[in-house]
């Protein structure tokens, strides 16, 4: 009851009505967002359960990726504001650049490798399949990070505008080769990967024209920089690593016990969960977490904390109401939607949606709740949970999906996200008390 009250009386004090109306215009946007990306996903399902199964597949790669993408948008959202105050932005910003630009070209010379390698020796039918998705991967991760930096520099208006421009072209480039009836794998790889370069130059364009970068001639202090962006990223590597083998691992899964149709048809489903859990609560917390950092970071007692987690509960309490209704209507129209966005065919395994729901979203409270660490410059502290879910993932799925199919991946979204919730929750208090005996 006091935590309600609590929260309540933030609302009222700390969110003006600027905040509000800020909140109201991106929440729109999004929801927008989220229409178009249905009608992305509609046309690609037009490929077949096996084709859209092998997308899928490349999506996991690309989330692969993100073990160094997603500790590199963290390491931004943390210090940006930390080295803004410094007058050291300019430092900071072309550290980001390099890292940045290193990554881009990385993943292009691994995938060349890999299409060399599958020409010598027939891998695959069409080694080019492998440019197009080493393409697409770098090209996406690169417009995905300027969605976090724009959003860490309060440009939310532009960065919504110009994500739903970026899906806007991917709708029409798609259909266009729908409708040229050359809609296949590689072709839909390479188109969007045009797309996501042009709306990358479209968000650094912006993002450069929003931000105060000095002039910096003592170069000598990036490599101060860098050492300490670098050992910030370490602990979210790990974390990247076990969150990859709990939410992605389970296709490379049923791909191997069963069919790359099947692969299809379940990331079909998770489009649904995508869209009605995890995107909203990626807008929460994207909202949210530049207020808990900056709260977090001058600590001068323990009040300051307290107000902080105070954003973190409101935070929670958005994406368990979030939790619930999207349960509700996963329940009630969960098959009538996945024909909405696709076909019948692709309703086979709908009944398991809400518990697929349910389970992701104890899983993003956990998250959420994992933002007072990270506020508070401890990511370590989270190791530990990462890496026991990460596994338990993968021995549940490895166990439950040979035994029952499809189903069993299900009871481990549910049975990971319960542990997790728990496990964060029983970490956060150690570090709460921590702070309260000092």
């Amino acid at each position: 009851m006091n935590s309600l009250k609590s929260i309540i009386e933030l609302v009222k004090t700390k969110l003006s009505k600027d905040t509000v109306l800020e909140i109201s215009w991106v929440f729109i946007t999004q929801l927008t967002n989220v229409v178009l990306g249905f009608i992305i996903i509609k046309i690609l399902s037009s490929m077949g359960s096996e084709d859209y199964g092998i997308y899928s597949l490349v999506l996991t790669v690309a989330a692969l990726a993100g073990l160094f993408y997603g500790p590199l948008s963290q390491a931004f959202i943390k210090f940006y504001y930390h080295y803004l105050g410094q007058s050291l932005s300019g430092l900071f910003v072309l550290f980001n650049y390099r890292m940045l630009l290193l990554s881009f070209f990385s993943v292009l010379l691994i995938s060349a490798a890999a299409m060399i390698f599958s020409w010598m020796f027939g891998f695959y039918s069409t080694p080019v399949f492998f440019l197009s998705a080493g393409l697409f991967i770098a090209s996406l991760k690169l417009s995905e990070f300027f969605n976090y930096a724009l959003n860490t520099i309060r440009k939310r208006k532009e960065n919504s505008l110009l994500q739903a421009a970026e899906k806007i072209l991917s709708i029409i480039v798609l259909y266009h080769l729908f409708s040229n009836s050359v809609l296949d794998v590689e072709n839909s790889l390479l188109t969007l990967a045009m797309v996501y370069l042009f709306s990358f130059f479209l968000k650094i364009t912006v993002f450069n024209k929003n931000i105060p970068v000095e002039s910096q001639k003592d170069t000598s202090r990036l490599i101060e920089v860098r050492a300490k962006i670098l050992k910030y990223m370490m602990p979210f590597i790990l974390w990247s690593i076990a969150g990859w083998l709990q939410m992605n691992g389970e296709r490379w899964i049923i791909n191997g016990y069963l069919t790359t149709a099947d692969v299809g048809i379940y990331a079909m489903m998770m489009s649904l969960v995508n869209a009605f859990v995890v995107i909203p609560n990626n807008v929460i917390v994207e909202f949210f977490t530049p207020i808990i950092f900056k709260q977090y970071s001058n600590i001068s007692g323990i009040k300051n904390i307290v107000e902080g987690f105070i954003y973190i509960r409101l935070t929670v309490a958005l994406i368990f109401i979030i939790t619930v209704i999207s349960t509700l209507i996963m329940f009630w129209f969960g098959g009538r939607l996945i024909i909405l966005i696709s076909d019948e065919s692709y309703t086979v395994y709908s009944n398991l949606l809400p518990m697929l729901t349910l389970g992701s979203g104890l899983f993003l409270i956990g998250q959420a709740f994992a933002l007072l660490g990270m506020g508070l410059n401890q990511p370590e502290k989270y190791i530990s949970p990462k890496v026991s879910i990460g596994i338990l993932s993968v021995i549940l799925n490895l166990m439950l999906v040979y035994l029952i199919g499809v189903k069993g991946v299900a009871y481990t979204v549910l049975i990971v996200g319960i542990v997790y919730l728990v496990y964060i929750y029983l970490v956060n208090q150690r570090i709460l008390n921590s702070f309260i005996k000092d």
